[in-house]
């Protein structure tokens, strides 16, 4: 998406101008109409150059130029249905390249799916592709992969969307909600219905409201208690940090003929429920002749302060961009923004990010995944660049048209989000301006992990003192773990924690003196309330070695079978990923047939080959040692009382073990690293 259908999305369709409106499309020559739509165009006066543009075209139905303009005109205004209507007109009367790109995209706008698929691939066989109109092909690429995906999903009937009343919502641009506590919320408006304005009327700006929710369901007007609001200036997309004592939000600058739109985000400390003066955040987090503007804020896994906004600065994957800023508690200050990474960013418009403090996921709209409309809203988990596959919110999330600003109450059930669909309060047309909405769960869906940890102890080893247990639930980020919660274990060593759909999970159990241990699991699939069951053993660390069965080697060889490798990886691999801080000797033994030089080097090089399978898969060599003790450690007799041979007493003794020998410092905790 380019800068300026960014700007469309944050300032609404609505362009405002400052001309007087005394001329009549009707009442004017031809000559004069072609001239005014393009005027009309330049000064940003969207509608007016619409009605010049339509009296044209009725005019001269099959000036292309004029009627290409028209069309362009209702995608800037949102005006979607008249929009593939036009360049409908003009792909049956031969349009080229980017009046079929165009038809497509307005066709998928409208919702009609099927269609758009035909559209778009007939596109793709009929144009070659180069490296001038790459970036087209990308584009129709994804959109054909959106609308097989959207042609297929249903709504979720268990969501309910509210469009709010007219004490929040009007005809121009409503946006930015945030819900400071159950009731309140807190939003930015255009509080007008007027399109045009003369030349001494003073153009309205973009502001920020605060509306009361009554049990009814209706809103009441609040007065705005803070001083956010600039009169020179476009405001909103505004949000408190989680303590309350911050708040950040966006100052916008209008396009004109001569320069684009420009965001800067601003800050004001608050307490008490006060909030001083804003000032504009100072670099990094604000580039110089770049946008900056949608921030939201979270919290890691260390439990730092994290704020996240777009951009659209050097670095990213294309448009705007989705970058986090951890704060520097020491040194009061946030560090160099770093970009959130592809599994979020695209090469187009990725916005409006929302990050659940508690349950870890993060929620933001795109353009450039597979999805119904234009802006999609689509959820993943995890933090800062580590991110799982993003998932399409579906319907009635998402619509044919642009949905974004999602945002949750601290119920996690109930929230609000923007969209221009149809059914708002329409000015223009059915989907110029973005209205709010609210969306609540008929019948949540609870989850739950639920168990109990039991212990396996020798008691030759106990010390009389009491560990405590430590277990933590993690969101599994290909098999990189962010942190969700962690609590001690009671003495009864029972566990709850509550979950979210749609997402794989680690829980992991610690305790002085044993052996973590982890279990995975997944939500993926559940769409009724469920308890899920899980049994942690924690295993003592002994001082003994610990006998891994059925490592086998083909006869007088050191090499691994394909069986042996499937047991390391459930058995000592596993016990290492679980338990980072630990370091091992891999031991290996031997029947007693043969020498002791020959079976001490025999069984050394069964040890190694075990230690590079390991490393092989991902574990740090300074963990592990190999140790290779022949025949000399027998645990039965290789030969019967009778002096025959004893072919179980010498399997027995063909053997490997592992035991911790030492504990690297500072890696006991496991939390992800940025």
């Amino acid at each position: 998406m380019t800068v300026s259908r960014f700007l469309l999305i944050l300032f609404g369709a609505v362009t405002l101008s400052a001309v007087a409106q005394t001329e009549k499309p009707a009442d004017l020559p031809t000559w004069k109409l072609k001239n005014y739509v393009t005027g009309y165009e330049r000064i940003g006066d969207i509608y007016t150059a619409i009605n010049m543009a339509e009296e044209f075209v009725s005019r001269r139905p099959h000036n292309k130029k004029i009627k290409t303009k028209l069309a362009e005109l209702y995608v800037a205004s949102r005006d979607y249905k008249a929009a593939a209507e036009t360049y409908e007109q003009l792909f049956e009367e031969g349009g080229d390249m980017m009046t079929h790109f165009n038809y497509a995209m307005m066709t998928k706008r409208v919702g009609k799916y099927g269609k758009a698929e035909n559209l778009f691939q007939s596109f793709l066989k009929k144009y070659p592709k180069t490296a001038a109109n790459e970036e087209y092909f990308n584009i129709i690429e994804n959109e054909l992969k959106g609308a097989q995906f959207a042609s297929g999903q249903v709504t979720d009937t268990n969501l309910v969307m509210v469009h709010l009343d007219s004490n929040v919502n009007m005809a121009h641009i409503d946006f930015s909600p945030f819900p400071v506590n159950d009731s309140i919320l807190l939003y930015a408006s255009l509080k007008t219905n007027e399109v045009t304005f003369v030349e001494d009327e003073e153009i309205p700006k973009r502001r920020f409201y605060m509306a009361q929710r009554l049990d009814t369901g209706s809103y009441k007007t609040l007065s705005f208690p803070y001083s956010f609001n600039d009169p020179a200036m476009d405001c909103g997309n505004g949000v408190f940090s989680e303590d309350g004592s911050l708040f950040v939000f966006s100052k916008c600058t209008k396009a004109t003929p001569t320069s684009k739109a420009f965001c800067k985000l601003y800050q004001s400390n608050c307490k008490n429920g006060k909030c001083d003066e804003p000032r504009e955040m100072p670099s990094p987090i604000n580039a110089a002749d770049f946008s900056t503007s949608y921030p939201c804020f979270g919290i890691t896994s260390r439990k730092e302060e994290v704020l996240y906004f777009s951009s659209n600065r050097p670095g990213g994957k294309g448009g705007m961009d989705i970058w986090y800023s951890i704060y520097d508690a020491k040194k009061a200050a946030y560090k160099s923004p770093k970009n959130c990474g592809k599994e979020i960013n695209s090469t187009r418009d990725d916005i409006s990010p929302y990050y659940n403090t508690v349950t870890k996921l993060f929620y933001y709209s795109t353009e450039g995944h597979a999805g119904f409309g234009g802006l999609d809203v689509f959820r993943t988990e995890g933090e800062l660049k580590r991110w799982n596959k993003s998932k399409n919110m579906g319907m009635p999330i998402n619509s044919p048209a642009d949905d974004l600003y999602y945002i949750q109450r601290k119920d996690n059930e109930t929230g609000y989000m923007v969209s221009n669909r149809e059914g708002g309060i329409a000015l223009e047309n059915a989907t110029c301006c973005d209205d709010i909405y609210e969306f609540y769960v008929k019948k949540p869906v609870n989850l739950y992990v639920i168990g109990k940890v039991t212990e396996e102890q020798d008691v030759t080893q106990s010390t009389g003192k009491q560990a405590t247990g430590i277990i933590g639930l993690y969101l599994d980020i290909d098999n990189k773990l962010v942190l969700v919660d962690k609590v001690p274990l009671p003495l009864s060593n029972d566990f709850e924690f509550k979950l979210s759909t749609n997402t794989k999970y680690k829980l992991i159990t610690e305790k002085d003196g044993f052996f973590r241990t982890s279990t995975r699991f997944s939500t993926e699939g559940k769409t009724k309330s469920d308890t899920i069951y899980v049994m942690p053993v924690l295993r003592q660390i002994p001082y003994a070695p610990i006998i891994v069965k059925n490592i086998y080697y083909p006869f007088d060889k050191d090499y691994l079978t394909a069986a042996s490798k499937v047991i390391i990886d459930t058995t000592i691999f596993q016990i290492m990923v679980d338990n980072p801080e630990i370091i091992v000797e891999i031991g290996s033994h031997t029947d007693g047939l043969g020498t002791n030089e020959y079976n001490d080097d025999l069984s050394q090089r069964r040890a190694q080959s075990v230690v590079n399978y390991l490393i092989l898969q991902g574990i740090a060599e300074n963990r592990l040692t190999a140790k290779g003790y022949g025949k000399r450690i027998p645990i039965a007799t290789n030969q019967n009382p009778d002096g025959s041979d004893n072919p179980d007493g010498r399997q027995r003794n063909r053997r490997t073990e592992f035991k911790v020998i030492g504990v690297l410092p500072g890696v006991s905790d496991i939390i992800y690293e940025e």
